[in-house]
């Protein structure tokens, strides 16, 4: 198969089984969406944001993915210590990447980048999670990964591994009924359901999301 046409197959792959868990997420917080729904304009937002995910994974997500590993991935075999060495460097510059991505987007000046995404406050639910503005997807989700492809050049293996790995925790940090859960097993170096909730109702936060909790590294790193 043509690299080109292999990329857009390997991002659908990527897309679609997450608009799926998104779907199947959202059927166990139902009880959430009928109380986002009671709100005013809470059935639009959540219809938005349908649209919304469809579009930032299968059209943006898939887009960008096709395009820059066509040019810039490895086509070399790689053994599996250099897949799980480049999966974790992924990760890593995703953290990094979206974290200072979301602190710029608090900004008064970027901060319309972000509003889409804060409609979710009191009431959050896993379609959230990548209920984004085009701009947002662009510069906080896709950017990180992009960096790091174009600065590992990593195996499309390590690279679909740390995407889904990150699209997974996304959804999980947007799943309420999660938040418990995450408070009683979930380190404190790692981003908790109830860290990311807290940062939707009070916005000025907790900026770390979806995997390492740089709020909390930085806070110890830099303790007295």
């Amino acid at each position: 198969m043509d690299l080109f046409y292999l990329g857009i197959y390997q991002g659908l792959m990527i897309a679609l089984p997450t608009l799926f868990l998104t779907f199947l997420l959202d059927l166990t917080s139902i009880s959430y969406i009928y109380r986002l729904f009671k709100k005013r304009n809470g059935k639009e937002l959540y219809i938005n944001s349908f649209y919304m995910n469809i579009f930032n994974h299968c059209v943006l997500g898939t887009l960008s993915y096709t395009l820059f590993t066509y040019f810039f991935s490895s086509h070399i075999v790689k053994s599996n210590y250099m897949i799980i060495i480049e999966t974790c460097l992924l990760l890593l510059i995703q953290s990094f990447g979206y974290y200072f991505a979301h602190i710029l987007m608090h900004t008064p000046k970027l901060y319309f980048i972000h509003k889409f995404h804060h409609q979710y406050s009191d009431i959050v639910v896993p379609m959230a999670a990548n209920a984004v503005s085009v701009y947002e997807y662009i510069l906080a989700y896709m950017f990180p990964f992009i960096l790091g492809i174009i600065l590992i050049g990593p195996d499309r293996l390590s690279l679909r591994i740390a995407i889904s790995v990150v699209s997974l925790a996304n959804l999980c940090i947007h799943t309420p009924w999660l938040s418990d859960f995450s408070d009683r097993y979930i380190p404190d170096y790692l981003v908790k359901t109830s860290d990311h909730l807290e940062h939707h109702r009070f916005t000025l936060t907790k900026y770390a999301a979806p995997i390492l909790n740089l709020d909390y590294l930085f806070k110890n790193l830099f303790k007295k």
